[in-house]
């Protein structure tokens, strides 16, 4: 419910509002945290990009857009996002 209400075409709707808030707090912020060696904007805006890749990971699996993403076992895909992270 979350993922839908997130990607819903009207951003002033309260309930993608809450959504986005939710997504912050759970995922945006605690990596904020984690990276707050470069200054405050940056750091958000890394976190951001993470979770925004993350978000289509998932989004592009679930639908189906692609067959290798669909079929690819949960944990290698876990290791891979892991690997690109880390050298990216």
């Amino acid at each position: 419910p979350v993922m839908q209400a997130l990607i819903r075409t009207d951003p002033a709707d309260p309930i993608h509002k809450a959504a986005r808030a939710h997504v912050a707090r759970r995922m945006v912020d605690p990596m904020v945290c984690e990276v707050m060696g470069q200054s405050a904007n940056e750091a958000r805006l890394q976190s951001e990009l993470v979770v925004s890749a993350l978000i289509g990971i998932s989004l592009g699996r679930a639908l189906g857009w692609f067959d290798e993403l669909m079929a690819v076992p949960k944990e290698h895909l876990v290791d891979l996002v892991i690997e690109l992270l880390h050298n990216g």
